[in-house]
């Protein structure tokens, strides 16, 4: 077997793992609709910021206090789900159970607060990942993409120079890059390839079981 260019590999979750949109836009419009506000009808390419941001950027003349309703709507809603429609892109759980075969450390490092996101790893048993961060890991600190890869670098002891990132979205790109981190882009998520290629990823990938070809190249 040759040895790999990366032995640690970080993965977004919304628009790299999984496709979690038609679940996450049916609970945004059922919290909205509970304050009595109808004809929000979020689009795919304005998935990825934390969730008080997504609802400014829905809904950006609505009152902060009602923002905070729908916020606590759409937490009970999505908290309890049981994700009927999210599904798991082509190849992803071949790819892990690969990855982690030839010895990989396999991580997540996601947007998703922490309780949806082990809710489904449990319902999906997606037992792969060392070690899976949010922006809620640190208590009392919330933190952006930047800071969470950061926040896993030293509390896993990972050396920046031998992990790779995997994600859909240009902040991806930039906040792996913030923290030396390569990244590999995958094209099939929620940003188009040319968002991507702007935001200057080492890899633009279209399957995600090219990610073998990438590490033992």
């Amino acid at each position: 077997m040759k040895k790999p260019v990366f032995s640690t590999v970080v993965f977004d979750f919304d628009g790299t793992i999984a496709d979690t949109r038609e679940d996450i836009f049916s609970c945004i419009r059922k919290s909205y609709k509970a304050e009595k506000i109808k004809g929000v009808n979020p689009k795919p390419e304005q998935m990825g910021p934390p969730l008080m941001e997504f609802l400014k950027l829905l809904t950006p003349k609505l009152n902060q206090n009602v923002l905070e309703k729908v916020a606590a709507n759409f937490k009970e809603e999505y908290d309890t789900s049981d994700y009927p429609n999210t599904e798991l892109y082509p190849e992803i759980e071949e790819t892990l159970k690969e990855l982690k075969k030839k010895k990989i450390g396999l991580y997540l490092v996601t947007l998703k607060r922490k309780v949806p996101t082990l809710r489904f790893i449990k319902s999906r048993k997606l037992k792969y990942f060392k070690q899976i961060v949010n922006p809620d890991s640190n208590p009392g600190v919330q933190m952006n993409k930047a800071e969470m890869m950061a926040y896993l670098l030293e509390k896993e002891k990972l050396k920046a120079s031998s992990a790779l990132y995997v994600g859909d979205a240009a902040t991806d790109i930039t906040s792996a890059h913030a923290n030396k981190l390569k990244v590999a882009g995958v094209t099939y998520g929620y940003n188009t390839r040319e968002q991507l290629r702007k935001a200057g990823p080492d890899y633009l990938i279209d399957n995600i079981k090219e990610l073998i070809d990438i590490i033992f190249e």
